[in-house]
């Protein structure tokens, strides 16, 4: 949390840039109550 809380503006903006054009993940857009469901399937899907 102490990164976060440190972190310029331009930082944190270079590092969700960084995270937004890594091809190794995906970022989604989920609806607040499907986000427990979601995460249970990835649980289920990573062990």
């Amino acid at each position: 949390m102490t990164h976060y809380e440190e972190q310029s503006e331009d930082e944190a903006v270079v590092e969700d840039e960084e995270a937004y054009n890594d091809n190794t993940q995906t970022i989604m857009d989920i609806p607040n109550e499907l986000v427990s469901q979601v995460r249970e399937l990835i649980a289920k899907h990573c062990h």
